[in-house]
């Protein structure tokens, strides 16, 4: 038919009725009639008119005037002329200027009879109804920009890339997430794109009590809704499939397939004409329908925290979301700004105006009780039963898994985290994460790094309870306690081989243990992983695996101190202090004393610090541990000197010295040396701070020991400063800077470049001065802002004296 092939040029060139009959020269109830079928011959001149308007290409025009001659039967060929055209001379014979292509003419006895170009449409084709079955918009919809705009790009994008391609759109997301409602909000913002209708059917892919519909099924229902007589609908599923597409060639209608399960399930339904758009939702990526059919993917995410809060209040519009804006943020956070959860809370605010947000705010604040506030009368609006369709469509091997992440309860998981959980080889659990992402009910944030939301978490938390023994979680926490201790133990031996920690227990069998050999790659590897090793020191805690608890405090420490993480280093360090003393053990509690003292120096708590340290102190001499007494004699001068207690700094410095000479511990000795020559030197005693330093110095560098060397550099550089060789002590602070760097200590990089400024600035090198001081503010700022103070000072100082004086 002639006017379904207009239909689909037009819809190619992305022209309305209106705007393509003004450039062609008709009138639009003329190609509206065209169009709808009600003429099947036009007039020759009308064809190339609208060709013309069309901008078509002599391929695509000759197909559109071999079309053309083919609906009317005799339409003149320019190379061979009918009696009404001369050769080319492309014109047919006048016609009554006030006729416009009328389907019947009269005779001269006033009888109608059908003219030589319109006999074919003298019979009037049959009506055909325009479905409109998208469900209602639903009111509150929020936000969702990029998403929304993608879709409306895809028509225009399609037409102009490949005009012959079908434009699909997949929006896939977590169950909950909105995926329905955005397509449904789309499609009725943009009816008018589709004026042979919107055709909707639910596939029902992941409802619960329900069997995902068979596409023969759903192409009955499609052809139903087209209008197509039950009579016309052949009984063989294959020659259905070809009525749904010939039924749909050249309509521009849109096809919304919400809610699929599979490829499987979509590709059937797909229309073969590039007029039909076709928009998919499922919560599985559909990876088949992306490569296989060229989908353009849509992920949809959770609501960021403007649309949390532009949500509640919308839905609430009674005022209480401007009044409350913690609550807001409270409960936005608390149902991980997931729009079904949002839809639920605010379902219920609605219905208790009187009750302030407060209360559902502290209500979620209960994780064991959190799904039970998100239910409703329907399972498409009961969270767990939402999040129920997707965990029953697992195999069981990722089944497993989701429980096992639940009871492990991290804030992400790796690969070798997640196999350790599982007890399987990191190829074999790969996979049935890659499913769990299929299914978004797990989110890979970054390559090889997952995590579950706040609801996902705490619904495979329930799961592991429900489908897995006591016996099994332990164990597979046991598994991936041994994975992160091996590993975190391997890593900081590379950061600090001198001091090792105490040593291991053997790992479980099935416990991934990660090979770090390298500096970049221990601090690579800490960086990634510190959330959940500040979570696992916890679950040590809470399962009674105390002596995990501790070590893995231990095995982090170097990195949170060269990283300036003190508010961290606390609470790791305190919560093995719990498990020691929990134990019994006297060393372990005495070292664990010793690392809360020293966080709380860097924290600015010299108070509480003081007293960790005595305890340490005492403990270390209860169990006649001078090396641990020498190291406890350390911390305490370093605490006086933050108190400017010089001379207090070098007793306890000398005190070191001799405990770690009798207790044969050569790092100790450097270090204490280098102590002993670091506070002579701030003391002004430049000569004896050059000469322990000088043997702190040899003895690091036999050690093989950079951040003791680079410490020992620093003191030479202050002490030589202090001596007005300002020269050679600017020397001397940019090795310890190399070093520093090297070891990746970034708190002791930002002293050293403070002191390297007042260098410079001493001798007038006022450009180098500051770049000194700005690097070291650019560190301060992440590892110890409350030290920005004293450099800004400096840089505020150079800049006047640099001023001129008008």
């Amino acid at each position: 038919m002639f006017g379904s092939i207009l239909r689909e040029h037009r819809a190619r060139a992305l022209l309305t009725q209106e705007e393509l009959a003004a450039r062609a020269g008709v009138s639009v109830r003329h190609l509206r009639e065209i169009e709808s079928g009600r003429v099947h011959s036009p007039r020759v001149s009308t064809v190339r008119a609208l060709a013309d308007a069309l901008g078509l290409s002599e391929p695509d025009r000759d197909r559109w005037q071999r079309a053309a001659r083919e609906m009317v039967g005799e339409l003149p060929d320019p190379a061979h002329p009918g009696p009404h055209q001369a050769v080319g001379d492309g014109q047919e014979a006048p016609r009554p200027a006030d006729t416009e292509d009328p389907v019947v003419r009269q005779g001269a006895d006033g009888t109608p009879h059908p003219h030589r170009e319109d006999r074919l449409s003298a019979t009037p084709a049959p009506w055909r109804p325009v479905p409109a079955l998208l469900p209602p918009d639903a009111y509150g919809f929020t936000g969702r920009t990029e998403p929304l705009a993608r879709l409306d790009a895809l028509l225009a994008t399609v037409a102009a890339e490949q005009p012959t391609a079908v434009p699909i759109c997949l929006v896939s997301g977590a169950p909950g997430v909105g995926k329905t409602t955005l397509a449904v909000h789309w499609a009725h913002r943009n009816r008018q794109r589709f004026p042979d209708g919107q055709l909707y059917i639910d596939l029902l892919g992941f409802t619960a009590g329900q069997s995902a519909v068979e596409p023969t099924y759903a192409i009955r229902r499609l052809l139903d809704a087209l209008g197509v007589p039950p009579g016309r609908i052949p009984a063989d599923t294959g020659a259905q499939l070809d009525l749904y597409r010939m039924t749909l060639a050249g309509r521009r209608l849109l096809v919304l397939l919400d809610n699929a399960r599979d490829v499987a399930q979509v590709r059937p339904l797909l229309p073969g004409s590039p007029t039909t758009m076709v928009i998919v939702t499922s919560r599985d990526q559909l990876t088949g329908l992306i490569a296989g059919n060229g989908a353009h993917p849509v992920g949809l995410g959770t609501f960021s925290e403007e649309e949390s809060h532009e949500f509640l209040r919308r839905r609430l519009n009674d005022g209480r979301a401007d009044a409350q804006p913690q609550a807001i943020e409270n409960i936005a956070q608390r149902c991980a700004r997931l729009p079904l959860a949002l839809a639920i809370v605010a379902a219920r605010a609605v219905q208790q105006p009187s009750f302030p947000l407060s209360a559902f705010a502290s209500q979620l604040a209960d994780d064991r009780r959190r799904l039970d506030l998100l239910t409703a009368d329907e399972a498409d609006t009961d969270l767990r039963a939402v999040l129920a369709d997707s965990y029953g469509g697992l195999d069981t091997a990722s089944a497993r898994l989701f429980c096992l992440l639940g009871a492990w309860r991290a804030p992400e998981v790796t690969v070798a985290a997640a196999a350790s959980l599982a007890g399987l080889p990191p190829d074999g659990v790969e996979a049935l994460l890659a499913r769990l992402v299929r299914a978004h009910l797990v989110v890979e944030r970054a390559e090889g790094r997952y995590l579950l939301h706040d609801l996902l978490a705490a619904y495979a938390a329930e799961l592991s309870h429900e489908r897995l023994d006591e016996a099994e979680r332990v164990e597979a926490a046991h598994r991936a306690l041994d994975h992160f201790l091996h590993t975190a133990a391997a890593a900081a031996a590379v950061l600090r081989p001198q001091r090792q920690l105490p040593p291991l227990p053997v790992a479980r069998p099935g416990a991934v243990v990660e090979s770090i050999t390298t500096i970049g790659a221990a601090f690579a590897w800490f960086a990634g992983e510190l959330p959940t090793l500040m979570t696992a020191v916890g679950i040590a805690g809470v399962l009674g695996f105390d002596q995990h608890a501790m070590l893995l405090a231990q095995a982090v420490q170097t990195y949170l101190f060269r990283q300036g993480l003190h508010d961290e280093q606390v609470h790791v360090q305190q919560t093995a202090l719990a498990a020691a003393q929990r134990l019994g053990d006297r060393p372990a509690e005495a070292r664990a004393y010793l690392s809360v003292a020293h966080a709380l120096t860097c924290g600015g708590r010299p108070d509480e610090a003081l007293r960790h340290f005595n305890q340490a102190l005492a403990l270390y001499r209860e169990v006649d541990d001078s090396q641990g007494q020498a190291q406890a004699h350390r911390h305490i001068a370093w605490l006086h000197e933050t108190r400017d207690h010089h001379r207090e700094s070098l007793h306890h410095a000398e005190q070191a010295l001799v405990l770690s000479a009798a207790a044969r511990d050569e790092l100790g000795v450097a270090e204490a040396l280098n102590l002993v020559g670091w506070y002579h030197a701030m003391l002004d005693d430049t000569v004896a701070a050059q000469i322990y330093c000088r043997r702190a110095l040899a003895l690091h560098r036999r050690l093989d020991n950079p951040a003791g060397e680079a410490n020992t550099w620093d003191s030479l550089g202050y002490a030589l400063v202090r001596a007005n060789l300002h020269r050679r002590g600017i020397s001397h602070y940019q090795r310890a800077l190399r070093l520093f760097r090297a070891v990746g200590a970034r708190l002791d990089q930002a002293e050293v470049l403070d002191h390297l400024g007042d260098a410079h600035a001493a001798v007038g090198e006022t450009a180098n001065a500051r770049r000194s001081w700005r690097e070291a503010l650019a560190i301060l700022e992440t590892v110890d802002p409350a030290r920005m103070p004293d450099v800004r000072a400096k840089l505020s100082l150079l800049t006047r004296s640099a001023s001129p004086p008008w």
